[in-house]
């Protein structure tokens, strides 16, 4: 997989990842060894068998192994009711890290005080996320487990005090391993569970069990999580026997199922590292290194991966692997699998030292488990959340002997100079009037290039030269040159152009660098430093501004589209064929938002020199399909380590808001949105929280074009906006420099203009759930997308196919939807009786994603998708399920989040496989809710009434002149109705929430 290093983070995070990818990709052996209980001081562990150290051995259980065999190749040859020969990987972890040999049982009678200091478990086999699974096995489920932490943090208090105990919380490690008995016991084990659930909406469950148990830990303290995935069930000797068939094949189904939960799991993760910004979630992919020993075998050492070595290896698992009716194995090591379900110890640590790096690294601590990479990545994760300043520093020349340049100007260091063809040169002044003596070098800047910082940070020297430079030194070609060239591009075409040295023409004169390192040092060694050096690529650019947008005879030739295939296609061959030199670290940088450089504003931004958006997209869809590339490559090329950098957004980011980053003017200008440009259209779909009028016409009870609605809107006209004036899409066209209202699209008098900057198709009391809009007679999602072709139509009638294509592309669609479908269709109406919460906001999650991929479909590639409401604290849900007292109905809260967290996962996923596409997921349940818990904060006096009539149960028809009286203050009340907020509170929203969206969409 192609690891993704996003440049706007700090330098110390950056730097530190970069060394680690780079750095645990060699043969060395070390490892980065943290001060005894400092950094980290204890390792704490939940879970099932996998981490059990003897939890269960006084227990009336089944999954227990407090006897021999078991604990065979343990310390001194004892049972310890580990469920394995010997250690198993949390015992590992603790000895690599300096900490102790290994984690005791907190359970253990023989358990010492000290001990509590460094770390226990609390983990019992036949555990599992889903609390049905540990009673079935008989075993301490996670709620158990969480009650013996709480004692066990009393214990501490009582041994060093509250605050040496927050202490031992905040950093040690948190390791939780569980979800194999849920889908090997519980949801494949029995019928009954099957029934009731399908793998989808049971995996699903686990993933929220467990997002649910990380944030408990967050609760009690814990800061440093790492949260497994689970293994390739479907290989384990066991289930091979029970549904392998007669040739004990892998299970795919089983497999499958945990592929689905790992993935479910991942994105909670995700998300929760997002929501939970001190702390550091990790999680762990299992599957990957263990199917591969599984499936390679004498790969890593082993002769047996089909079998345990415990009896016939097929079925004993704890009590059918005993000392009376099991033999054990002769060679213990041979063996992959201790029993028919435990790997042994060998393989624990196989796994932990050397399995490969697969996925990719980012800041959000997503990591294949690697013993060397993990345990630098987790001390560096870790450290950076310190307040030290310092940074990782490379020995020169020894871990990563050189760095190597191909590309174009930006990396050019003076091959450029004496070639007279070529009007892409800058030996003279004022270039360099910032480098070392204020000397021009044919470096394009005032100063350095970013090769030359990098080499700067790693501490290998203070520039790279340029391979051409006629007082090139021998020794530089130890350490690194560039080869680039001011006007080369991946199409051979723009060197050409440029006069140049192309991509080709560099890697010639790189096969006679190779050839000058093995003169110098010998084959041996410049094959090490050809496999060890940063090798790094900086091209596109010249390619989209001076080739495609400059020649209106290659845009004849190639569209867009065809055009950044054709650039991708080469690079990814360019950085293959580096590949084929030995290159084995290589990173390609994507192009920057060229639209926004100050040229292409001059010769295409029109007056104001507007950034240009034609520009800035095509670099958008050529930085897409060559992370696509590279992420195909690198699965191919499993010995390489690729690294995309997106320049795109953190250059963006420093665009769009210069005075953060420390210059008033930097790069000469600061970028707006212009009017209609950047974002031309607002456009909404949903319910009645964006609903502007289209159900003012539907036959339906669920509508509001009558006194008082609307009475703070322009001449305190009702719209049918079931609010006392504008709605969020107003709010935000207006805020974007749009329109100040955004009208229904079935409004009569919609005027031809209102197309072209957007329209709401929105209708109160719509839904996800096909049945919610059916209940109440109004316009469905479906009916919507209906009603959007119908208008896809329209535009095109009146500017076009490119421009129509143009206003879906850019236009900033929003999706306000669900709170209907679990406040009336599940929890009033029970119109739902076959679904529980989960498969309900399962089914809720499902429709809204295929409703936003649909949209895609339809050309949109920016769209908000909020999440619901905390409907349990809105005044209606509080009168009719919060009691005496009208408290916020748990309940509706629960389902609200639940749904929010799915909803949040899909767009993750249709974000990452679906090209140039930018679903963003709108947090409204958290501000909103704080806004009902703190209204004093806001400006507000009221937060759980409505302002029209009693407010506590008034809404769209209830709510008229006639029956309800409108309360003295509009602005003291959080809600307009005992259902949507007023005015006031959505401008308060909006205010919170735009700036965190609408960059992203630029």
């Amino acid at each position: 997989m192609v690891y993704y290093l996003f440049l706007s983070s700090s330098s110390i995070l950056f730097w530190c990842s970069f060394f680690l990818v780079l750095l645990f990709t060699t043969t060395t052996n070390a490892l980065v060894k943290l001060p005894e209980n400092t950094t980290i001081p204890a390792i704490i562990v939940f879970g099932d068998s996998i981490v059990d150290a003897g939890n269960n051995d006084d227990m009336i259980t089944e999954a227990r192994c407090d006897y021999p065999p078991y604990g065979i190749d343990f310390d001194g040859g004892v049972p310890t009711g580990r469920f394995s020969n010997g250690k198993v990987p949390t015992d590992i972890l603790a000895e690599e890290l300096g900490l102790k040999p290994s984690i005791p049982a907190y359970r253990d009678p023989n358990l010492k005080p000290e001990d509590l200091l460094t770390g226990v478990t609390f983990a019992s086999g036949g555990a599992g996320y889903v609390p049905l699974t540990t009673q079935i096995a008989g075993g301490i489920p996670l709620s158990q487990q969480l009650k013996y932490f709480e004692e066990y943090i009393e214990k501490l208090n009582g041994m060093v005090g509250e605050e040496r105990t927050k202490f031992i919380l905040k950093n040690s490690l948190f390791v939780v391993i569980c979800g194999s008995n849920d889908i090997a016991n519980d949801f494949f084990g029995l019928p009954l569970v099957r029934l009731q659930y399908t793998v989808d909406s049971f995996t699903a469950l686990m993933a929220d069990n467990a997002r649910s148990f990380a944030m408990s830990l967050y609760g009690y303290g814990a800061r440093r999580i790492l949260m497994f995935g689970a293994p390739p069930i479907g290989c384990v000797p066991s289930q091979r026997t029970v549904a392998g068939g007669p040739t004990r094949d892998c299970v795919a189904r089983f497999n499958d199922a945990s592929k689905l939960f790992n993935a479910k799991l991942s994105a909670n993760i995700d998300v929760l590292s997002r929501t939970l910004l001190d702390a550091t979630l990790i999680y762990i992919d299992i599957y990957s290194p263990l199917l591969d020993i599984i499936l390679n075998p004498r790969q890593y050492g082993f002769k047996v991966s089909n079998l345990g070595c415990c009896g016939t290896g097929l079925i004993e698992v704890t009590a059918l692997c005993n000392n009376y009716t099991s033999a054990v194995c002769p060679i213990r090591s041979d063996y992959v699998f201790w029993d028919s379900f435990h790997p042994t110890e060998t393989s624990y640590r196989i796994i932990m030292h050397r399995a490969t790096m697969k996925r990719h690294i980012n800041m959000v601590h997503r990591i294949t488990l690697s013993s060397r990479l993990f345990l630098c990545v987790l001390f560096l994760v870790l450290l950076s959340e310190r307040t030290t300043n310092a940074l990782v520093k490379l020995p020169p020349n020894k871990t990563i002997p050189a760095v190597i340049v191909f590309g174009d100007s930006i990396v050019d260091a003076g091959n450029n100079d004496d070639i007279t063809t070529t009007f892409a040169r800058c030996n003279y002044s004022p270039y360099g009037i910032d480098f070392e003596g204020g000397i021009p070098t044919g470096r394009f800047s005032n100063g350095k290039v970013p090769t030359d910082i990098i080499a700067e940070e790693l501490g290998i020297k203070p520039s790279i030269p340029a391979y051409r430079d006629p007082n090139l030194k021998p020794e530089d070609l130890l350490t690194g040159v560039t080869f680039a060239s001011g006007g080369a591009g991946y199409v051979p075409f723009t060197s050409e152009l440029s006069g140049g040295i192309s991509l080709s023409q560099q890697l010639k004169l790189f096969e006679e660098y190779i050839e000058k390192l093995n003169e110098m040092v010998g084959e041996e060694r410049t094959d090490f430093i050809i496999q060890n050096s940063l090798f790094m690529v900086i091209c596109g650019s010249n390619d989209i501004t001076n080739t495609y947008f400059a020649l209106p005879s290659v845009q004849r030739q190639y569209d867009v589209d065809s055009f950044t295939t054709l650039m991708a296609d080469k690079a990814q061959s360019f950085a293959q064929k580096l590949h084929e030199y030995g290159a084995r670290r290589i990173q390609v940088f994507g192009v920057p938002p060229l639209g926004c450089v100050p040229s292409q504003r001059t010769v295409a931004g029109g007056p104001t020199r507007s950034c240009v958006g034609r520009f800035n997209d095509a670099t958008k869809l050529y930085n897409a399909k060559l992370s696509a590339n590279l992420d195909s490559l690198s699965r191919n090329l499993r010995d390489n380590t690729l690294i995309y950098i997106d320049i795109y957004d953190s250059l963006l980011d420093i665009i769009l808001d210069p005075q953060q980053y420390g210059k008033h003017f930097l790069l000469f200008f600061s970028l707006l949105l212009p009017p209609n440009l950047t974002i031309p259209a607002l456009i909404a779909f949903g319910d009645s929280i964006v609903d502007t009028g289209n159900n003012n016409n539907v036959k339906t009870v669920v509508k509001c074009d009558f006194q008082p609605y609307g009475i703070n809107f322009q001449g305190g006209v009702p719209t049918g906006r079931f609010c006392d004036g504008r709605v969020p899409t107003d709010l935000i066209a207006e805020e974007l420099g749009i329109k100040s209202v955004v009208p229904a699209y079935l409004d009569p008098s919609l005027k031809t203009e209102d197309l072209l900057t957007g329209v709401s198709f929105a209708s109160g009391g719509s839904g996800y759930d096909p049945l919610t809009p059916k209940l109440v007679a109004v316009i469905s999602l479906e009916e919507q997308l209906e009603y959007f072709e119908e208008y896809i139509e329209k535009v095109k009638n009146i500017v076009g196919d490119e421009r129509k294509d143009f206003i879906l592309a850019n236009s900033l669609f929003l999706l306000v939807a669900g709170s209907d479908d679990i406040a009336n269709t599940y929890y009033v109406l029970r119109a739902r009786p076959h679904y529980d919460v989960d498969s309900y906001t399962t089914l809720m999650a499902n429709s809204a994603s295929d409703f936003v991929n649909k949209l895609y479909v339809y050309g949109v590639r920016r769209i908000a998708v909020f999440g619901a409401p905390p409907l349990g604290c809105v005044p209606s849900q509080r009168t009719v399920g919060g009691g005496l007292l009208r408290e916020c109905a748990e309940n509706y809260n629960e389902a609200a989040k639940l749904f929010n967290s799915k909803i949040s996962t899909k767009l993750e996923l249709l974000h990452k496989t679906l090209p140039g596409f930018k679903p963003v997921y709108i947090n409204i349940y958290d501000p909103l809710l704080d806004i009902i818990q703190s209204p004093a904060k806001y400006g507000f006096e009221v937060s759980n009434k409505g302002c029209c009539g009693t407010g506590v149960i008034e809404v769209a028809v209830l709510c008229n002149k006639i029956t309800s009286s409108v309360c003295p203050d509009v602005t003291s009340h959080v809600f307009w109705d005992s259902y949507h907020p007023t005015e006031k509170t959505y401008k308060v929203l909006v205010s919170l929430l735009i700036s965190k969206f609408v960059n992203q969409f630029v």
